[in-house]
């Protein structure tokens, strides 16, 4: 990991337990559904930006082995003491799993602190790391651009189109099996799962 944390991280490192506050109650019953219904029994998950560990714990509880990663050390310290399951920290541009080592990644709203020009790069490395099949849920941003925005600290945040992250899948090797779109008051997120493709 880097010795010199990027705002992003200093971010959710220094404000972890507010950030995981303000989160942790929200629940996503359509996604964890709709992810968990394409796993097989006892799939081997990761949470890819897990923060405070609300998905880690979720999926542990119905009974997938799970591991949580997050870049900020801070929001796993709150991640292991909200929902204990094995945590690590790492990059999502260079990911600590062993090739095709996965069934499943979960995604959310983590790829959107990734520079645009990155984001095919991430997805090549999920893919390296999930099995034949595996199973992709992503949510994203819906907008255009790149910003710094302030609250705690600063975050970068990279917007995406729907066309956009549908040929971002495709480009990477994943076949689109749903997605939907969610309106909150702030933001409007793309929902997305997908499945490695084998051919």
């Amino acid at each position: 990991m880097p010795t010199n944390p990027d705002p992003t991280q200093q971010t959710y490192d220094e404000y972890a337990a507010q950030i995981a506050e303000r989160f942790w109650e929200t629940e996503l019953p359509r996604a964890w559904d709709a992810f968990c219904a394409r796993l097989p029994e006892g799939a081997m998950v990761a949470d890819l930006g897990c923060g405070a560990g609300r998905d880690t714990g979720q999926f542990t509880g119905r009974g997938y082995w799970t591991v949580g990663m997050d870049y900020s050390y801070g929001m796993l310290v709150q991640a292991a003491q909200r929902a204990p399951a094995p945590y690590t920290q790492g990059d999502l541009r260079q990911l600590p799993f062993a090739d095709v080592s996965l069934d499943a990644a979960w995604v959310n709203a983590s790829l959107l602190h990734i520079p645009r020009a990155q984001a095919p790069g991430v997805l090549a490395e999920v893919r390296r790391v999930l099995k034949p099949g595996g199973v992709l849920y992503l949510s994203l941003k819906e907008g255009k651009g790149e910003v710094w925005e302030q609250r705690e600290g600063m975050r970068f945040f990279t917007f995406f189109g729907v066309e956009e992250t549908r040929t971002l899948l495709k480009d990477a090797g994943f076949t689109l099996l749903e997605e939907w779109i969610e309106q909150t008051p702030r933001v409007t997120w793309i929902n997305l799962l997908a499945r490695k493709t084998t051919q």
